[in-house]
């Protein structure tokens, strides 16, 4: 027996509420950085759901995930996730994962992978 759908969307949804309220330190500078389309003149969302995922940040235009791994260990687990990011890419949708200290220690870098990841997306 499967599972309901329509359930299995309202708890994702109820999810994805809860996460917003809270935000880890990487992921409060990175939103700091793409709120208010400060990248490039994008619009990011904040803890969206795409496809059966929540991902950090979404940009609905550029069909692009941005996602902050928040330990090394969560960091090496997440890398791992290959159905995570073949089932995004299946939906159009490019994935960025970010370790959290790699935000917090090189953020500008961290920008300029997200910007050339944009310039090379096939629908911007």
């Amino acid at each position: 027996m499967g599972s309901n759908p329509i359930v299995y969307t309202g708890c994702l949804d109820a999810l994805t509420r809860r996460f917003r309220s809270r935000m880890g330190r990487g992921e409060a500078l990175l939103w700091s950085e793409l709120k208010g389309r400060r990248l490039r003149g994008y619009r990011f969302e904040r803890k969206r759901r795409v496809d059966r995922y929540v991902v950090d940040f979404y940009c609905k235009e550029l069909h692009l995930a941005v996602d902050v791994i928040g330990s090394d260990a969560a960091w090496q687990g997440r890398c791992d996730d290959e159905e995570r990011t073949i089932r995004l890419g299946l939906c159009g949708v490019t994935f960025l994962p970010f370790c959290e200290e790699e935000i917090l220690h090189n953020l500008e870098g961290v920008l300029v992978k997200i910007r050339q990841s944009i310039r090379y997306l096939p629908w911007r």
